[in-house]
């Protein structure tokens, strides 16, 4: 955008190589939240040249707004990113760091530490966005820009509720529900529901034992999850194990699979070392 380059122009007495970031510019929308990040940064880092800047949170703010309005999609009252998250850094701008190997993955797993990956590790799945372990999905340093925040459990109920009035909770994990056609992307998955498209735009993976998949995490606070339960055995069985700390290690994963007789969504507890896919809603 103009107001990109003018904030690049701008800071031409830095060290940051104007045209690199340019190149990554024009590369992919994808990038404008990074790039967005980098200018934060690089406004941090030349606290004695903020001179040279016209009203830089303003243009700052512009930058974060093209983004949104380019990569989101209303559902009902609630705001969507229709992408897959796909940044490297938190808010502040810590870097989260990449696992190139499964080695790599699973020493900051047992060490608990934010992390992301490609799809298979292998850079050419760029495409289904980045797969993070839920540490960072959970970081109290926000993995998402300002105005946004990673999807809950609550999220993910209400936006099943607006497309299928009947689907709840519990449902899902015993009867699942048939919105994930309206959910999916158009030209990816066997089971597609054009006439029922929300825009949301889930795309898919293929896993060897489930066929095509998108799992999404949600931030989960397990002592609401009690009231989600109807049934009192389940309920009190639940609270057994919360207190054992069966759940300590997992969270909430949202989950759209591709099955022949309906287009499924469904919840289910995983370990928060796994990668999934994030979805951001507006604040």
């Amino acid at each position: 955008s103009n107001d990109l380059i003018l904030t690049l122009d701008s800071l031409k007495n830095s060290n940051l190589e104007i045209n690199q970031l340019e190149v990554k510019l024009l590369a992919s929308k994808n990038e404008l939240s990074l790039l967005v990040l980098e200018i934060d940064n690089l406004v941090k880092q030349n606290s004695d040249n903020l001179d040279l800047i016209t009203d830089k949170n303003l243009q700052i703010d512009s930058l974060r707004t093209s983004l949104n309005n380019k990569s989101r999609v209303t559902i009902g009252n609630q705001v969507w990113t229709n992408e897959n998250l796909n940044v490297i850094q938190f808010r502040n701008g810590d870097k989260i760091i990449e696992s190139k190997t499964v080695s790599e993955w699973n020493i900051a797993a047992d060490k608990k530490q934010p992390t992301w990956r490609y799809y298979n590790f292998d850079k050419n799945y760029s495409h289904l966005g980045k797969f993070y372990n839920y540490y960072a999905a959970s970081d109290h340093r926000n993995i998402a820009p300002k105005g946004w925040r990673v999807a809950t459990v609550i999220d993910y109920i209400n936006l099943i509720s607006y497309i299928d009035p009947n689907g709840s909770f519990y449902k899902n994990i015993n009867d699942y529900s048939d919105v994930g056609g309206a959910l999916k992307i158009k030209g990816y998955w066997e089971n597609y529901c054009e006439k029922d498209a929300t825009g949301f735009n889930a795309i898919p993976y293929n896993d060897e034992i489930k066929g095509k998949i998108a799992y999404f995490w949600c931030i989960t606070k397990w002592s609401n999850i009690i009231d989600l339960i109807p049934e009192k055995k389940v309920k009190d069985r639940f609270l057994i194990e919360l207190n054992q700390g069966v759940f300590d290690h997992k969270a909430i994963v949202f989950r759209i699979r591709d099955y022949t007789d309906c287009f499924s969504v469904s919840f289910d507890d995983d370990p928060k070392k796994l990668g999934y896919n994030i979805r951001l809603i507006k604040e």
